[in-house]
């Protein structure tokens, strides 16, 4: 889980980072290209126009653009500059609000992402407690034990078994009278360990398609979970980010609709 979380952290902040220093600015360029070509287009209809009243109205217009164009053009530029700078400072306090969520988000993703280590290391160590070990001691010549007595000398077999919160038990395997066995018994052994490897080989298929099962829904879970957290992520990133943001304030509006009458001959 903390694996999705840590995606979900890095795709979140290069999101953040890409809208706010290249989306954000190239959305200002294309509002202010399309109302250049919005005011060109309309300012070439008035001028084929024949309709009297619109014609009656753009005279007065061009008058009083003509006697005020100096003072209008400064006051329009002063107060575009005002509400530029105005709109970048909401749009940054808007970024740092961004900022400050992803940091909520990736101390979350490196809390969890702790937890769930130490989770799988504690599980980790009480699925190993108890495993026997098996070790081969070579027998000492110098050292002499009575027969039948827990003092016996082993031929070389020692097993160790360490179970949880216990003391190590040792249990002394000797095989000191192996060659007693017989041809017979070896035979029925063999038999045995034949039909043991049978149903061992069955049962290591069973468990292996098992385990393949359980690998393909946990990555079905894990991608599902993925994709749900990155619809999360966007619906409220636009919900509550993209939609408050302001690429052009209303009086730069009126300033390159003002620059652009003039531009155009009206």
């Amino acid at each position: 889980m903390f694996s999705i979380l840590y995606h979900l952290t890095g795709i979140s902040i290069l999101e953040i980072c890409f809208f706010f220093y290249y989306i954000g600015p190239v959305e200002t360029e294309m509002f202010k290209h399309t109302l250049q070509l919005l005011i060109q287009d309309s300012t070439n209809e008035i001028k084929t126009s024949s309709d009297p009243y619109l014609q009656q109205n753009i005279t007065s217009l061009l008058g009083l653009i003509s006697d005020n164009n100096e003072f209008m053009m400064t006051e329009m530029k002063n107060n575009s500059n005002i509400s530029k700078i105005h709109r970048d400072e909401l749009n940054n306090v808007l970024f740092m609000k961004a900022i400050k969520y992803w940091t909520i988000l990736c101390f979350i993703s490196i809390l969890l992402g702790f937890a769930e280590y130490r989770y799988l290391q504690y599980h980790k160590l009480i699925k190993n407690d108890g495993i026997a070990t098996i070790v081969y001691t070579e027998p000492d010549d110098t050292q002499t034990y009575r027969k039948g007595s827990i003092d016996e000398q082993t031929d070389g077999l020692l097993l160790i078994y360490e179970p949880k919160n216990t003391n190590a038990i040792t249990n002394i395997i000797s095989n000191t009278n192996t060659s007693t066995i017989s041809n017979t018994n070896t035979s029925t052994i063999s038999n045995t360990n034949t039909n043991t490897n049978t149903i061992s080989n069955t049962n290591t298929i069973s468990s292996t398609n098992t385990i393949s099962r359980e690998k393909l829904i946990k990555k079905t879970v894990h991608y599902i979970a993925f994709g749900g957290f990155i619809l999360t992520f966007q619906y409220l990133f636009f919900r509550y980010i993209i939609y408050y943001y302001n690429p052009l304030s209303l009086n730069e509006t009126k300033y390159l609709i003002y620059q652009g009458l003039l531009t155009n001959g009206l």
